[in-house]
């Protein structure tokens, strides 16, 4: 699974949580072991304020180092959908304390679009 690069949703969804593969650039899983890290999910507006904050993430499947955010009342609802894409990240810390962000290289691409009723 290569990292996810743009994530699509409603403004106010909240039933379809957002997903990644913890991977390198090159496409390969990290290898560090995630068994009891913690995830932390991060996204801001294309302007640059910040949306979501230390949202609580987890380790959906440690063998696939997947990682899941479910999405909370509101969050995309604030999103302003006439200015995405938004920016996120999941950020990773491990047992020994050690940071790692995925992706590392660019941000995950959040669009919005309004309802329309």
């Amino acid at each position: 699974m290569a990292i996810l690069s743009d994530f699509y949703a409603k403004q106010n969804d909240t039933a379809e949580a957002i997903s990644v593969a913890a991977v390198y650039d090159d496409g390969s899983l990290i290898s560090e072991d995630l068994t009891g890290a913690t995830v932390s999910f991060h996204m801001r507006s294309a302007a640059g304020a910040l949306l979501v904050a230390n949202g609580t993430a987890t380790v959906a499947d440690v063998a696939n180092k997947i990682l899941t955010y479910q999405w909370l009342t509101g969050e995309l609802g604030s999103a302003s959908p006439g200015n995405s894409p938004h920016q996120a990240e999941f950020q990773i810390t491990l047992n020994d304390g050690r940071i790692l962000t995925v992706p590392n290289s660019s941000n995950i691409n959040v669009h919005v679009f309004p309802e329309i009723a």
